[in-house]
């Protein structure tokens, strides 16, 4: 075991944390080797092998003093705590499996009462539904067992899922589920069970208590085959160089489910905002907007660099307020959602332009519209605009399935309600089916299978053909 490279007696003790945090208790070979300011650590600090797992790496972490002995000899004893590592050995797995942590005990509507789209039938009366999904970096799993929940990724490597796959891939289902997820500590698995291998990766970055459960962004009856298309939808998006919008924009609606409601409305409407603007510039978006400034970055940019030839025009003292108003020259313009849904040709509703106006007044006034406080309207407000980033999510990601109004169901969770303006595809017959749209390896499978049926069912009609008939 080495520690700041250099040889150190054995871990006293070692723990692990409910979020996965690794902890060591051991004598630092000098005070040099404890590292305090986890920026400064890297995965040459602390090195030594798991029994039965391989080489541990702390790929971020920090140490602290945890106490010091004096007498004829002085001793130092350390704690390290580990965020992201890993202990695996050169075999590389199936699957890598992790559980699911939650805000709560509780787990969410959607996990609770949803239907799967895919079924595990084994020996010993095993018939458990699940889902899957197929991403552009292999397929992806939940798994129920028992009370708990497992995702579980195809294995590409044999040290560990990526940080950046997972992370985006929890970020997805987490707006799917309505609420943040989290994942522990992932177990290497092949036809032969879990294999050796341990592995953080150190993305438990939410805290708090959620005030109470939170409804999916699809409608609880809808068929697994659209609801597995969302998730891949946008795992694709991700995949085609859109990964940060779609993230900051999940993470500000994360933001919106606690708290209170003004912060929950301005939340959401900077997700769908951000959303939208970054689609138009990245062409996700049509923008059917007629400008009067052909790019706005160039236009700040040439204003800033003549402020103080515009400030001159100025009466005293509001130089700098005119050059405010000549960069915000098209605030009067339509908002990037608005123009996202006008060229969608999505209806902008009298309810869109309310909750448009109470996120205004939030942002300059920090109340919401209104002589009295209805508590119901500012829900349902906060509700619609989540709606409205779950159309907009699902149009980048070319989704035509259902959709949940969450300004209904965050009264009724469990229902059915969908928005009128928001105009479904109907599914082929032949479309729904457990296992529909997960992957193309399932729909070669199918194919496959439809083949060889059909060469079965030849050589039936063929041996048919050649028996002689049977006198009479």
């Amino acid at each position: 075991m080495l520690w700041g490279g250099a040889p150190t007696p054995e871990v006293a003790k070692v723990s692990l944390q409910d979020d996965g945090t690794l902890r060591l208790e051991a004598q630092p070979p000098y005070r040099a080797a404890i590292i305090s300011d986890p920026a400064e650590w890297d995965s040459s600090v602390f090195r030594c092998t798991a029994i039965d797992h391989g080489p541990l790496v702390v790929k971020t972490g920090h140490s602290s003093i945890l106490r010091q002995t004096y007498g004829s000899t002085c001793s130092t004893t350390a704690v390290l705590h580990g965020y992201e590592w890993r202990a695996t050995t050169n075999e590389a797995p199936v699957l890598w499996v992790a559980p699911l942590t939650f805000w709560t005990r509780k787990l969410p509507i959607f996990l609770e009462f949803s239907k799967h789209n895919a079924r595990v039938v084994a020996d010993h009366d095993v018939d458990v539904g699940l889902w899957r999904f197929g991403g552009p970096n292999g397929e992806i799993f939940l798994v129920p067992n028992e009370e708990r929940w497992y995702i579980a990724f195809e294995a590409k490597e044999p040290e560990g899922p990526d940080s950046d796959h997972v992370h985006l891939t929890r970020s997805v289902l987490g707006f799917l589920f309505g609420e943040p997820v989290n994942v522990g500590v992932f177990r290497p698995l092949d036809d032969r069970g879990v294999r050796p291998g341990l592995v953080h990766l150190g993305l438990n970055q939410h805290c708090g208590h959620r005030p109470s459960c939170q409804p999916p962004a699809l409608p609880m009856e809808c068929e697994p085959t659209w609801t597995a298309r969302f998730v891949e939808g946008l795992l694709r998006l991700a995949a085609q160089g859109f990964s940060d919008p779609l993230i900051r924009a999940i993470h500000m609606y994360f933001a919106a489910i606690e708290g209170f409601v003004e912060l929950n409305l301005l939340s959401v409407w900077v997700a769908a905002e951000s959303f939208a603007k970054q689609g138009i510039k990245a062409n996700v978006f049509p923008d059917e907007l007629e400008r009067r400034i052909a790019n706005h970055d160039e236009w700040v940019s040439w204003v800033r660099r003549h402020q103080e030839e515009i400030e001159t025009l100025a009466v005293p003292g509001m130089g700098s307020r005119l050059v405010d108003r000549v960069i915000s020259s098209e605030n009067d313009r339509p908002t990037p959602v608005e123009r996202v849904f006008s060229a969608l040709k999505l209806p902008w509703t009298p309810e869109m332009e309310d909750a448009q106006k109470a996120r205004h007044e939030v942002a300059h006034e920090g109340t919401l519209p209104g002589e009295e406080r209805d508590w119901d309207r500012d829900r349902a407000r906060v509700g619609l605009v989540k709606t409205m980033l779950t159309a907009l999510l699902g149009k980048a990601s070319r989704y035509e399935g259902p959709i949940a109004d969450r300004s209904r169901t965050c009264f009724k969770i469990a229902g059915s309600d969908k928005p009128k303006w928001w105009q479904a595809v109907q599914l082929d017959n032949d479309e729904v089916h457990e296992g529909a749209g997960v992957a193309e390896s399932t729909e070669r499978w199918l194919a496959e299978l439809r083949r060889l049926e059909s060469e079965a069912q030849d050589k039936s009609s063929n041996g048919s053909a050649d028996r002689p008939e049977t006198p009479e």
